[in-house]
């Protein structure tokens, strides 16, 4: 009987992308973000997804000219947010701030520090049947070490429940709204900019928690 029910659950769809650099060299970003867009439900992924390719046709734009919250003209992008906000999606995001990392920056990667904020970000979920989109345009031997990293450093049950997918984020229109609600959080981090709250504000009623990590 249970399990006919869970059968029945619509899948949660998990959509990450990031903000900021997992870098640490001077130049890079003090903080870095990744957020996870969650859809239940194939129709709302779907109806989100149609809502954004849409728009991006009223503004004459080409299927693979993405919103991008760093590169995009503001205008558009609080446009865009009030666009999606009838549509059921929440998200939640995993901070780091570099300056608190308790170790020297020459023995720390790059490729680590994202992976280490990736697994935290999904341990906080604990979502029981999720599949997960991340942008894959890095190339197989990118998507290969996070699937090794994550199965050796979630419990193997919760691995194993995840299907983990990745998309070109030119062509993944719900990729594009992770990259818009994680430039959204990082800009709340920069107080020496006039906007630094407005766009998380605009998302306010869609991001549920954002996680900062501890050391």
């Amino acid at each position: 009987m249970n399990d006919s029910i869970n059968e029945q659950q619509p899948r949660e769809y998990i959509i990450c992308d990031d903000s900021g650099d997992p870098g640490v060299e001077g130049s890079s970003t003090s903080h870095f973000i990744i957020v996870a867009v969650i859809v239940v439900g194939e129709d709302k992924k779907e109806k989100l997804a149609a809502t954004v390719d849409k728009y991006r046709q009223t503004l004459g734009w080409k299927e693979t000219h993405e919103f991008k919250f760093n590169t995009t003209k503001k205008s558009i992008i609080e446009e865009l947010i009030n666009r999606i906000s009838d549509h059921e999606f929440s998200a939640y995001a995993m901070v780091l701030d570099k300056r608190k990392i308790p170790v020297a920056p020459d023995i720390i990667s790059s490729k680590s520090l994202y992976y280490y904020v990736i697994k935290e970000l999904l341990i906080k979920l604990d979502l029981e049947n999720p599949y997960i989109i991340i942008d894959g345009i890095s190339g197989k031997r990118y998507m290969q070490d996070i699937r090794t990293y994550l199965r050796k450093n979630l419990n193997t049950t919760d691995f194993d429940k995840f299907d983990l997918k990745f998309a070109d984020s030119r062509r993944n229109s719900l990729i594009q709204i992770a990259d818009i609600i994680a430039g959204s959080i990082a800009r709340s981090y920069r107080k020496d900019r006039a906007d630094s709250d407005k766009f998380y504000n605009l998302l306010e009623n869609k991001i549920v928690d954002v996680f900062e990590i501890e050391f």
